[in-house]
């Protein structure tokens, strides 16, 4: 709990740069409760809620359920390039997960800069749809640094 406002990343921070930021974030297991603060992984929200017992052990069928939801949702078209800054021998490397962009810069603004424009240029050759991407997809930013 916390780790955000530690860093200097915190809604209150970061309004002060930009008065129009819509902040969001998320835990685990929420913002209240005895498991508030633990670290939350991929397969610990499945096994706790009941997602991994209807995929099942790797020897057994999909359930159908699971099969019509993966389905269903296979076949929208995403509307955010989720992309990944952190801290690289005294700069920053920002890199897109869902297509091939990857760029840096000395400070976060600059990455940013940067990384808008990168996409800009990338998406000006491609076809968004062929991507599974809307037209004009949002970047969906997240920030790594190490705790110490």
């Amino acid at each position: 709990k916390g780790v955000a406002a530690k860093l200097g990343l915190d809604y209150a921070t970061l309004s002060k740069h930009n008065p129009k930021l819509i902040y969001a974030s998320a835990s685990g297991y929420g913002p209240n409760g005895p498991d508030s603060g633990e670290p939350s992984f991929d397969y610990m929200g499945l096994a706790r809620s009941g997602v991994m017992t209807a995929v099942g052990e790797p020897d057994m069928a999909v359930h159908e359920e699971v099969l019509a939801t993966a389905q269903r949702h296979g076949g929208e078209l995403r509307e955010t390039i989720h992309t990944v800054i952190s801290e690289s021998e005294g700069a920053y490397v920002a890199e897109c997960l869902e297509v091939g962009v990857v760029t840096q810069g000395e400070s976060l603004d600059e990455t940013l800069r940067n990384l808008r424009e990168a996409v800009e240029l990338f998406m000006d050759d491609e076809e968004p749809a062929a991507l599974g991407l809307v037209p004009n997809p949002r970047l969906a930013i997240s920030f790594e640094t190490t705790a110490h």
